[in-house]
């Protein structure tokens, strides 16, 4: 399954019909790399509001289970572990009833070992005033997981702050490589393309 979005998520039916089961809460076990609050941005399963059990008169939204996209959940979660770096990540799941009619459900979650980024190369930038200051703000490190988000948003530091010094053509070639069968060792690489810097009163 691929990625999905935290609210595209949200948007699938967990809505309650006659015989459904209501969630009353979501939980997550297992995980330290990840906190629980992104965690909850990834599954459709949602619990129902916090306010419903403290009135006579059911306020607030009741949601209730739907076992399709708990199942897909599982793959939601283990395909954004694999994009955080954790490529052998599990994630099961645990249903539990807490009164008739209403349970529990908890992801359970095996990180495994992060895929640990060995080499990051970045070029291109040679005579580039502003090289030295870009490079300090990019995100990704040698010896820390390959998280492929903060890959991604070393590109578009490295392409933003060039278009704002005056490469308005600045453009990139990008790569990766990652070994999940013995070392788990990555490797990735951004060749910059700056082109001409535009100076004023020039054309480009």
């Amino acid at each position: 399954a691929g990625a999905l979005s935290p609210r595209s998520a949200r948007a699938q039916d967990v809505t309650c019909e006659r015989g459904d089961l209501e969630v009353r809460g979501v939980e997550f076990r297992g995980n330290r790399a990840v906190d629980d609050d992104d965690l909850e941005l990834r599954v459709a399963v949602t619990p129902s509001s916090r306010a419903r059990p403290t009135f006579r008169i059911p306020l607030g939204e009741k949601r209730c289970l739907n076992r399709e996209e708990l199942g897909n959940d599982i793959g939601r979660l283990e395909d954004y572990y694999r994009h955080r770096g954790f490529y052998g990540a599990q994630v099961d799941t645990i249903v539990q009833n807490v009164s008739p009619g209403a349970v529990r459900v908890a992801f359970v979650i095996e990180e495994g070992p992060p895929m640990i980024l060995a080499r990051y190369e970045v070029t291109g930038m040679e005579g580039v005033d502003e090289a030295a200051e870009i490079r300090r703000r990019l995100r990704l490190r040698v010896g820390q997981p390959f998280d492929f988000g903060l890959y991604l948003a070393d590109i578009d530091t490295i392409i933003g702050r060039l278009r704002d010094a005056g490469y308005y053509r600045a453009d990139h070639v990008w790569g990766y490589s990652v070994d999940t069968a013995q070392a788990q060792r990555a490797e990735a690489f951004i060749t910059v393309l700056p082109g001409a810097r535009a100076r004023f009163g020039t054309h480009f």
